[in-house]
This record gives C-alpha cells, structure tokens and sequence, in this order.
C-alpha cells in the first residue's frame, strides 16, 4: 500500500501532465474562442490569442473530483460536495458562453448570483449570523464578488493564475497545520489537483502568453476558490477552530479573507473607487487596474506579476500564520495585522493617484 503522501504527489503530477496536455492540445486546435476583443482597447494585449485555460481547469477539477470518490467515497455525495460541484459547472458554463458569444452583463451578473443560490442552497455557507437568511445573503455577496474581481484581475499575463496558484497553496497550508477533520479532507485532492492545473496553465500563461484563461477561467475559478473559502477560512471548520473565530469582540475570518485575497480585492476596490471619483461606471472595463499603473510606472509585465505573486504569499503566508498561532493572538496582534495591510492596500493605491490627489488617466497614446 502507497502511503498518502505517495498517492497525493502522484496524483499532482498527473493532474499537472495532464493539464499541460489539454493546454498544448487546445491551442493546436483553437482557432478564436475568446478572440472576438481584437482591437479592443479594453482590453491590454492586443496580440489574438485563444482563451482556452479555463477548459483545462475544469477537466482537472473533474478528474480531481473522481480522484475524491476513490478517495472519500463517503464525502463526496454530500450537499456541499454536490453543491460545490455544481456552482462550479455553472461558473464554467458562464464564462464558456461569455467567450464563445460575448452574453450581456445582465445574463453573466444572473449566473453569478445562481452559483451562490447552488451553494447556500446546499449547506455550503457563510455561517457568521444568527439569522440564515443574513448568511445566506453574505454568501451570494461573497461569491457573486470573487468571481467578479477575479475576472476583473484577469487584465494582463500571469496575475490571475499566479495569484490564483498562490491562494489555492495558502488553503492547502491552512488544511496542513492544522487538524483535518473527515468531513473537510476530501477538498484536499481539489486543491492539489487545480494547483498543478494552474501550474500548468503559467507555462502558457506567463508573459509573453500563448493563450489566456478568457471568463471561462476567471468565473470557475471565482466559484471555486470563493466555494473552497467558506469551510475553509470563513467558518474555521477545517482549522480546528469551528467554534468560530473570535477574539475579544472581533471576527478573525475578514482579517483571513482579507489576507487570502488582499491582491483581487485591493485591485477591485482600488479600480472602483478610482471609477466613481471620475464619475464612472465601475462596471465597464478600462486599462486602470492595479497591474496596468505598474506597468505605467516603468515595470514591465512579467515584473509586476512577479510582484503581485510575491505580495500574494506574503499575505497568504501571514494568513496561515495567523490561523497556526491563533490561540496566542489577541486584539493587539489583530490591530497590527490589519494596519499592515491596509498600509500595503495604500501604497499599491496610491501608484493610480497622481499629485494634488487625481486619478491618473491615460489616453491610448500614453500607453
């Protein structure tokens, strides 16, 4: 008999000679889903590249989730299983059509919020209230936003997969240092298997790219990580701490996701605040994200997904800290935590302000 630790390594290079496979197989034969942003000034590469990633993912995460039933045999029909799965197939479906058919944000907004509707509806959901319909709501916000700032983040090569890989080895540190209960262990394979996927996808995906992850990449992995984040940062249950994390007055879990996340949900909130001080829609895209003004500031593409992939494991890494040392913490050690990365979350906003207080802006020539 293999020891697990045998079984699991084995079973994350196959995921990962497999994903690479599916990637070199799909752009030999993918000729333009994804391709209709040709000129585009939306978007910030204006080279025609297939954006196929996101298919890959899901096969992983469907050969993942049969490695799961052999496994945890047991587990895996349960509703949250069930309901992660299926969020998870919708996610995909929604970004497949947005990239084969470009579907109106109406339609794509009504997806997202079925993906939580599927995983509250399941059992899989914030528990952070007294009143379920409360925690229920939080988990359609929770969610509906991560798929969004995901797909927000997708801007440039390299950020989102890497960002991606990093919160995905940040959840499967939070699984190693802390006691696995039976019901939870069954995510691990998940997460190997998409880590390696990922992994995989860089090699396509790292500056200069040979295809993009597209929505379908983006939605999926929204679902799937922002699924994976509820039992496993916000309600503790996979942390030995399923009592809930509090101190003194104080949730941890939105210091954790803050953490976890800090790259999508600086970006989407620098980008959003950004959009209304200039009077506009924070729902239509622009080359103003986080990534775009480290490039306008002299880094070069590849440099600043170096950057935001070495912010992502700090932050990650401190997360996993935070939860390996929690019952030593208290409010002080919150408060430092928190006014670090707030300070982190200003000095990457503040490379989109220009002095006297101004969004920068650029026009297309200043790109």
């Amino acid at each position: 008999m293999f020891k697990p630790e045998v079984v699991y390594s084995l079973f994350v290079v196959f995921s990962g000679s497999l994903a690479l496979l599916i990637y070199a197989l799909l752009l030999k034969f993918s000729s333009n889903l994804g391709n209709r942003n040709q000129g585009n000034l939306i978007r910030w590469s204006t080279t025609v590249k297939p954006s196929v990633g996101g298919i890959g993912f899901f096969i992983v995460f469907l050969t993942s989730l049969v490695f799961s039933m052999l496994m945890y045999p047991d587990d895996v029909v349960k509703p949250e299983v069930l309901g992660l799965a299926g969020a998870v197939t919708l996610g995909f479906l929604i970004g497949l059509a947005d990239d084969a058919y470009n579907t109106k944000p109406w339609l794509k907004f009504a997806g997202q919020f079925l993906c939580g509707l599927i995983l509250t509806s399941s059992g899989l959901k914030i528990h952070l209230f007294d009143h379920s319909i409360l925690d229920s709501a939080l988990t359609v916000l929770w969610i509906v936003g991560i798929m969004n700032s995901l797909n927000m983040l997708d801007n440039m090569d390299g950020i989102t997969s890497s960002v991606s890989f990093v919160i995905l080895l940040g959840l499967a540190g939070i699984m190693a240092v802390r006691s696995l209960p039976n019901s939870n262990a069954l995510y691990f394979p998940l997460i190997a298997g998409e880590s390696a996927a990922l992994l995989a996808f860089l090699f396509y995906n790292w500056s200069p790219s040979k295809m993009f992850m597209g929505d379908t990449g983006s939605m999926f992995l929204g679902v799937f990580i922002g699924g994976l984040s509820i039992p496993l940062i916000w309600n503790g249950n996979s942390t030995g701490l399923s009592s809930g994390l509090f101190i003194g007055n104080i949730h941890w879990a939105f210091l954790l996701i803050y953490l976890f996340f800090f790259i999508p949900i600086t970006d989407t909130a620098t980008v959003t605040i950004n959009r209304l001080i200039s009077g506009k829609s924070p729902f239509i895209g622009g080359r103003d994200h986080t990534t775009h003004h480290m490039v306008y500031k002299g880094f070069s593409e590849r440099q600043t997904a170096i950057v935001f992939s070495a912010i992502s494991i700090i932050c990650s890494g401190t997360g996993v800290v935070v939860l390996f040392t929690f019952s030593k913490l208290n409010v002080y050690y919150f408060m430092l935590i928190l006014g670090i990365i707030l300070s982190m979350s200003f000095s990457i906003y503040s490379l989109t302000i220009k002095k006297g207080n101004k969004v920068t802006e650029f026009t297309d020539s200043q790109k």
